[in-house]
């Protein structure tokens, strides 16, 4: 079961009115409109609760992953939507059991063909942690359906 959801920021304009920090794009349909481009980060649970890495180590990996999969998708019209406009990004943190849940995670991507990248960390070899490409939540379908949001 989910129990992650996105979540909806405002900003104070200089007259002290409240407005959405994101703009709907006005090419969705209607009932895509107020949902927003998120990158999705997928951390393995497992670096901190049984391997025992720094908090501030782990807070990298996403880090990593998620400049990563801006950098090697930057043509795509999804990442340029996402990237116009920096104070309406929107980024939800997950975790994932272990190692192995983690590519299993990476394979349900693949074959949904949602873009991502999945962070290695080197030298030590260790696949850390996913970002997808930003996309909007309705099009994971139930690709991170086992995830929740990262405690």
């Amino acid at each position: 079961m989910n129990t992650w959801s996105s979540a909806r920021t405002s900003r104070v304009t200089a007259a002290g009115e409240h407005q959405p920090s994101y703009a709907p794009s006005p090419i969705l349909p209607l009932s895509r409109m107020s949902e927003a481009r998120t990158i999705f980060v997928v951390i393995r649970k497992d670096l901190q609760k049984v391997l025992n890495w720094p908090l501030g180590s782990i807070v990298t990996q996403g880090c990593h992953a998620s400049t990563a999969v801006i950098w090697k998708y930057r043509d795509d019209e999804r990442v340029k939507a996402y990237t116009s406009n920096l104070e309406s990004m929107h980024k939800v943190a997950l975790e994932t059991k272990n190692e192995a849940s983690l590519l299993k995670m990476a394979e349900n991507l693949k074959q949904r063909e949602i873009p991502f990248h999945l962070w290695i960390e080197q030298p030590e070899n260790i696949p850390t942690c996913l970002a997808t490409i930003p996309v909007m939540r309705s099009d994971l379908g139930d690709a991170l359906k086992k995830c929740q949001l990262m405690r």
